[in-house]
């Protein structure tokens, strides 16, 4: 088993105009459970008129590359990654947590130690007219 924490999902701030009324799909990723990796978030915006957007889900390994705003897991003496305002949050070491996240919060994107799964995903989406 390893003593490395799982990496948080992607965090992502996009900013878009629709120029349409048709409903668009959400789709929330699962938290990756026991040492597997999350599943995508995305948000299907094409229908409307806008860009589809998706958010990576958190890697098994203690990685963020390629993931913007994602924390890194907890590794060696080194403690997690934050991600972004507590979305995306790195796991901690062994079973203890330490240095990051526990056990990742459901809808936070937030990783998890080892032994125990990780937060699944969050869109918030922010309607103006």
């Amino acid at each position: 088993m390893s003593t490395y924490g799982s990496c948080g999902g992607e965090t992502i701030f996009s900013r878009m105009y629709l120029t349409s009324t048709t409903a668009c799909t959400v789709t929330i990723g699962a938290g990756g459970g026991y040492g597997g990796s999350g599943g995508n978030s995305s948000v299907a915006f094409s229908s409307a008129g806008g860009s589809d957007v998706t958010a990576l889900g958190g890697s098994a390994d203690q990685k963020q590359s390629l993931k913007m705003g994602a924390g890194f897991g907890a590794r060696d003496d080194k403690g997690a990654g934050s991600g972004v305002l507590g979305y995306g949050a790195g796991g901690g070491r062994l079973s203890t947590g330490e240095g990051g996240v526990n056990a990742g919060k459901a809808n936070s994107g937030q990783g998890a130690v080892a032994n125990l799964g990780a937060g699944s995903g969050y869109c918030l989406i922010k309607w103006q007219e």
